[in-house]
């Protein structure tokens, strides 16, 4: 029985003795493991950069890995040197664990102060294994935060005529960011607002803008917001007037529309000079007056059409400052009544284009018919013809056309010409370009034919 006791506690003592042993090698596993998780913690390369970076150090590798520009209009870098001017500098510089963090792929916040500035990446350090599966860390990279979720954005929403250039920070604002179309103009005129289709402002929107902002036009001059940051978005308004316009001579009696709207008298800009004016004798009752209608600062290009007394649209001469002249007359011409406008004509230009010569007058007044309005204008302008230039004209293209027969003793037609003029006076000499037109009224006086009355087609 004691043998068997003895045998026992031999058992108890070896047993006891394996698991000293079993434990001082465990410890002595556990305190490597200690030393070389110690020596393996990320925290310990992060607070190595911590104390090697300098506030400037941050900021430029924070820069170095700002994404990609947004929009034309704004510059992550520009804007980024002002946030971290602004907000970051001075600020302590700390580090957290970022959300995303794991062992294989360790991964910091980095703040200034409470503003999160950037994001450290760690990767195991090239050639680095210690033991127990574990390796020492190094920076794989530094990504900058979008430190413009901290700022408070902007919208613009700028309404423009059609075809206006627009800036905003010098940049072209391209066509691609018009959102709406047909916005009511600031300065649309009573005649087009009657329009039934008119060309509205166009509304650009741009998005996502956090600095500061400058529009401008095309002549560089900066536009003014035209109302209040309301809910992110800041309104602007381009303040300009319609760029079209026109003006039309037509009859009286005749109809003239601009995009489907009749114009009436309060559009009328003025009454055109009377050609007939004491020449009842010669017109038959036939006579007529001729309007002038204007209109200008319109958004909408201007549509033109003109229907006489009889329901016939009128083709309108072009004047070479844009003016419409509709004129009637499409009656045939003998060529005897075509002679005796080409020699008046002629003669007149001939006088017109020198210094006073009486036998040039006279040999024009003997086709303009006496005590008329246009004799007296020519009798009265010879003082001044006294220092009138000598010019040459050279036609580019000459016409006489819309021969109106009121009666058989009373005629109109028009002369249109533009000419190459070269004018010599006794100090120089010059070069231009002229165009021009003309209303003549012929009647027949002494049995023939002779101008009675002469005025420009915008007179």
């Amino acid at each position: 029985m004691v043998r068997h006791n003895m045998r026992w506690g031999v058992k108890l003592l070896i047993w006891a003795a394996f698991l000293l042993i079993l434990g001082a090698v465990g410890c002595a596993l556990l305190y490597s493991y200690t030393g070389v998780y110690e020596r393996t913690r990320p925290e310990i390369t992060m607070d190595a950069l911590m104390a090697d970076m300098s506030e400037d150090d941050w900021y430029r590798s924070i820069r170095e890995t700002l994404p990609e520009d947004s929009t034309p209009f704004e510059s992550n870098e520009a804007l980024f040197d002002a946030y971290f001017e602004s907000v970051l500098r001075g600020e302590r510089f700390s580090y957290t664990r970022s959300l995303d963090s794991s062992a294989a792929h360790p991964r910091f916040s980095v703040y200034a102060g409470r503003h999160r500035a950037a994001t450290v990446t760690l990767e195991p350090k090239s050639g680095s294994h210690a033991a127990f599966g574990r390796s020492e860390w190094e920076v794989s990279r530094i990504e900058a935060a979008d430190f413009r979720a901290t700022l408070t954005g902007v919208t613009l929403q700028i309404d423009a005529p059609e075809g206006y250039s627009l800036y905003v920070n010098g940049a072209a604002v391209p066509e691609s960011y018009v959102t709406e179309r047909g916005i009511t103009a600031p300065h649309v005129t009573e005649l087009e607002q009657r329009f039934r289709e008119r060309t509205g402002y166009l509304r650009y929107t741009i998005p996502g803008l956090y600095g500061n902002v400058t529009v401008t036009g095309s002549d560089g001059v900066e536009i003014a917001p035209s109302g209040a940051i309301e809910n992110g978005v800041c309104p602007y308004t381009v303040d300009v007037y319609g760029s079209y316009s026109f003006r039309v001579k037509a009859p009286a009696d005749a109809t003239v529309t601009v995009n489907g709207v009749e114009l009436t008298e309060s559009n009328v800009d003025h009454s055109c000079k009377d050609i007939f004016a004491g020449l009842d004798d010669y017109t038959g009752g036939k006579q007529y007056t001729s309007l002038f209608y204007a209109g200008d600062r319109l958004y909408t290009k201007p549509e033109i059409k003109v229907v006489d007394s009889d329901g016939r649209e009128m083709v309108p001469l072009i004047g070479g400052d844009g003016s419409l002249y509709c004129l009637r007359g499409s009656d045939e011409a003998d060529d005897d009544v075509r002679e005796a406008v080409q020699d008046f004509f002629t003669r007149y230009m001939n006088y017109a284009s020198h210094s006073l010569n009486r036998g040039v007058m006279s040999t024009l007044l003997e086709i303009v018919v006496p005590h008329s309005d246009l004799y007296k204008y020519i009798r009265n302008s010879a003082d001044a013809m006294y220092w009138a230039s000598n010019t040459e004209l050279h036609y580019d293209e000459f016409s006489i056309d819309h021969f109106d027969f009121l009666s058989d003793r009373c005629f109109t037609c028009t002369v249109h010409y533009s000419a190459s003029a070269t004018a010599q006076s006794w100090y120089n000499e010059s070069s231009f370009e002229t165009e021009n037109g003309y209303q003549l009224v012929f009647v027949m006086y002494n049995k023939r034919w002779q101008a009675a009355a002469m005025v420009s087609l915008d007179g």
